[in-house]
């Protein structure tokens, strides 16, 4: 699987499309691990994940 199918697998929307609202959405509320996206425990600062996700893409 690509990275694209993965981020629209994710977000149900196309990499272009991806707003930094988006992102804040989805980690502002409780999501569950899947063969797709697993979470790393830790007290981890959102300009992190920020980082982590431009890498995916």
């Amino acid at each position: 699987m690509n990275n694209s199918n993965y981020i629209l697998n994710i977000f149900n929307k196309d990499r272009e499309e991806i707003t930094l609202e988006d992102i804040k959405s989805f980690f502002s509320t409780p999501q569950e691990e899947t063969s797709v996206l697993e979470f790393k425990s830790g007290n981890v600062e959102i300009i992190d994940v920020y980082k982590e996700i431009t890498a995916f893409f």
